[in-house]
């Protein structure tokens, strides 16, 4: 009986891509369900020069076993295309062909206890091509070479090499990984040992039936209902280990037919290390995998991602995931007890850090192990998607012909929510400002230029067209964010032209023109009768570690700032002047002894001083309402921080 399909076409048919080692997979199961207790595994490499540079490759390997050999039944089943002879082993009649995928010349010799077979395995295979010679012994032996890659793993024409380094360490864990639960169920439930011998020129690696690796599996079993179609409970068992070997090394598979097929998904997946590093073996197996794998081995007759069940899958994976996940994360926590608190610190971290995203964080399913980066990428696309669906919906609501009052509260209740984000996207920001302002408190930093440069970059000027980061004059107190005209660290002529320019008025000789306050802020812009008038803001900045007689520079310094800006600009109503600094001790109490100081209230254990100065004028000698507030920068912190939070808590517990 020849076979009734052309080999080639089932080796076509075989679309999927195949691992370089399926043919070495393929061969030693097939030893093992032969009843083979030894089995010797041969490697053939390339010779290549440089071969520390260029790692030798794998070309073609030979396995003997012990096992019963190619009986008439093996045979039978060998020359027959899908054949069920091994079904009951998880054997789909295909794993042959896949040796053809990879190497294009197969030659075996068998020795059965009454007879000799040998077979060249090629494209041109047929029944005939068997031969068989009476023998008579005792012993049985089974020779398996390949040999001759296939274009499709190796081409040099096309640069194309897909073989695996002849390197013995690795192979061996590849076909652990790969066959490991095959292993542990055929030593489970046939009680039998097996020891398999890797070998490359004279170094060699056993695999055992007995090794920890293998024995050591634990078992899980649970059940996922399948209410679709036959409302019945499907069983999956999940067998896994620890190995301590600071390797934290994970393997981590759905199985079918005592075969690794795909890995979980990341979601389920390990992407942090263990605590104490260990690596771990995951194994989920199920009779629905069983009848569900293709005839590669390397995929399911279904979409993974699909979460809708059909006829032929019933169970989508992503329910079955649910379950999954569920008894991973409860042997983890077992295992390492302070798991469950420490991912829960991961979420708050990122709410934290990224109040405006917590409604969209709280309902991302995390990992095993939450990925920080990685929810925040989530959370944060999920909330432009958001963003963008709620802006059209509101605007499409707006040219419908007639608004329904229950539509036009919900789109304005959504809409009312992205803004909220929004702004609290922005006093996220400003909490990192504070929490500078901080950090220079605590170290008693001595640059007076950090702290300029954290109220407003040095040598800039801003108008209200600008950016909102472009200045954190909200240090101060909110209602400075209304500014018109910004400058820091600025001469009071360039001030003094830029200012005119915008009145359009001509700008004359400026007293003290090369004077440079640190900031000058000009706000509240109104027309009257009289022509325009303004208020405008002094800031003079000194260092948190500055010295005392340098901080108390500062006073005369703001006065006679206050006084240029008062004389030269007109229009000008009110002046405010703010000496920030850390207050220490001598420095407060200095203060204390000025005429006319006086403390207005203490913010925690800082003072805010005050005095009123009656004495700066105009140019036509008019005075004007001047105040002076020196504030330590542990206040301005304290105060900020506190005016930041009440919003930022409410947009954490919105939902």
């Amino acid at each position: 009986m020849s076979m009734r399909v052309a080999i080639p076409s089932i080796v076509d048919n075989l679309k999927s891509q195949i691992d370089f080692l399926q043919p070495l997979y393929e061969a030693i199961t097939n030893s093992i369900e032969a009843d083979a207790t030894k089995i010797s595994v041969i490697f053939e490499k390339d010779l290549t020069f440089g071969e520390k540079e260029y790692p030798p490759k794998i070309t073609g390997f030979t396995i003997i076993d012990n096992g019963v050999g190619f009986t008439e039944d093996n045979r039978n089943s060998f020359s027959e295309y899908l054949s069920k002879y091994k079904l009951q082993l998880g054997c789909k009649g295909i794993g042959r062909f896949t040796w053809l995928k990879v190497f294009s010349n197969i030659k075996i010799e068998s020795f059965t206890k009454t007879e000799k077979v040998n077979i060249d395995f090629n494209e041109s295979f047929s029944e005939d091509a068997i031969q068989i010679t009476k023998n008579v012994s005792s012993d049985t032996k089974t020779t398996i070479t390949l040999s001759n890659v296939t274009s499709k793993y190796y081409d040099s024409g096309k640069s194309k090499d897909l073989r695996k380094d002849a390197e013995l360490r690795k192979i061996k864990d590849n076909i652990e990984e790969h066959l490991l639960v095959y292993f542990f169920l055929w030593k489970k439930e046939k009680n039998k040992n097996f020891d398999i011998t890797l070998q490359i020129d004279k170094e060699t690696e056993t695999i055992s039936s007995n090794s920890n690796n293998i024995t050591r599996l634990k078992q899980e079993v649970f059940s996922v209902k399948e209410d679709c179609f036959n409302d019945t409970n499907i069983d999956f068992n999940l067998y896994y280990n620890f190995k301590s070997d600071n390797k934290n090394r994970h393997t981590l598979y759905y199985c079918a037919n005592g075969r690794k097929v795909i890995e979980f998904p990341k979601d389920i997946g390990f992407n942090k290390n263990f605590p104490d590093r260990s690596s771990s073996t995951f194994l989920l197996t199920s009779k629905y995998f069983d009848e569900r794998i293709d005839d590669t081995r390397n995929k399911f007759t279904f979409d993974c991602k699909d979460a809708e069940p059909t006829l032929n899958n019933p169970l989508p994976m992503p329910k079955i995931n649910i379950e999954l996940k569920n008894k991973v994360s409860a042997i983890l926590i077992k295992k390492y007890p302070n798991l469950k608190e420490d991912n829960k610190n991961i979420i708050n971290d990122c709410i934290n850090e990224n109040p405006h995203l917590a409604k969209y964080i709280r309902n991302i399913s995390t990992g095993i192990f939450p990925d920080k980066q990685a929810i925040l990428k989530k959370a944060d696309s999920d909330f432009r998607i958001e963003k963008e669906k709620v802006k059209n919906d509101f605007v499409k609501m707006l040219r419908s012909n007639e608004i329904d009052t229950d539509e036009f509260q919900k789109n304005i209740s959504h809409l009312n929510d992205m803004c909220n984000r929004e702004l609290a996207q922005y006093f996220h920001y400003r909490q990192n400002v504070i929490n500078a302002l901080n950090k220079l408190n605590k170290e008693n930093d001595k640059r007076e230029k950090l702290l300029h440069n954290l109220f407003m970059s040095m040598g800039t000027i801003s108008d209200k067209s600008d950016k909102v980061y472009s200045s954190n004059i909200w240090l101060l107190d909110d209602k400075y964010m209304s500014y018109t005209n910004a400058f820091s660290d600025k001469s009071i002529k360039k001030i003094k032209e830029c200012i005119m320019k915008n009145e359009n008025t001509k700008s004359g000789h400026t007293q003290g023109s090369l004077k440079e306050p640190d900031l000058t802020i000009f706000y509240n812009k109104n027309k009257t009768t009289n022509g325009t008038t303004k208020n405008v803001v002094v800031v003079e900045l000194k260092a948190v570690g500055a010295s005392t007689d340098k901080k108390m520079v500062s006073t005369s310094e703001i006065n006679r700032n206050l006084g240029i800006i008062a004389e030269e600009i007109e229009g000008i109503e009110t002046l405010y002047g703010y000496i920030i600094t850390h207050l220490d001790d001598s420095t407060k109490e200095a203060l204390r002894k000025d005429q006319g100081v006086r403390e207005l209230f203490a913010v925690g254990n800082e003072s805010i001083l005050y005095y009123y100065n009656d004495n700066i004028k105009d140019k036509k000698g008019s005075c004007k309402p001047c105040h002076v507030y020196i504030l330590s920068t542990e206040t301005l912190y304290r105060d900020a921080n506190a005016r930041n939070k009440v919003f930022l808590d409410i947009v954490k517990n919105t939902k």
